[in-house]
């Protein structure tokens, strides 16, 4: 299933694209490629951590202050962030390794 995504970036179906329009404004919308149920699971992820998770609300704060981001592309960060930390458990899930291996993975996404 993973060697599905080609890259590291739309790999899980949220990357955004700047719409042709609105092209100066940086405005976003999503890719009409993309996974939706993948989306909606990221989405699910990231509004936990921000609800429950210190570090996630520290990265959100970090990017809308010291970033000037605004909620919603400090959200699209976290939500690519959590895709990479989920892109790379899904590889390891599909390479043989020890339980050893495994708990480095997780302790590394931690």
């Amino acid at each position: 299933m993973i060697d599905r995504f080609q890259s590291s970036i739309p790999k899980l179906g949220i990357a955004a694209l700047t719409s042709n329009v609105l092209r100066g404004h940086g405005n976003r919308r999503l890719s009409r490629t993309v996974n939706r149920q993948n989306n909606a699971a990221v989405h699910r992820i990231a509004a936990t951590q921000m609800r429950c998770h210190d570090d996630a609300r520290t990265y959100l704060e970090r990017r809308m202050n010291q970033d000037h981001k605004t909620k919603t592309e400090a959200l699209r960060a976290l939500k690519r962030r959590l895709s990479d930390i989920v892109y790379r458990a899904l590889l390891a899930d599909t390479q043989p390794t020890d339980q050893a291996g495994r708990a480095d993975l997780l302790a590394a996404a931690a």
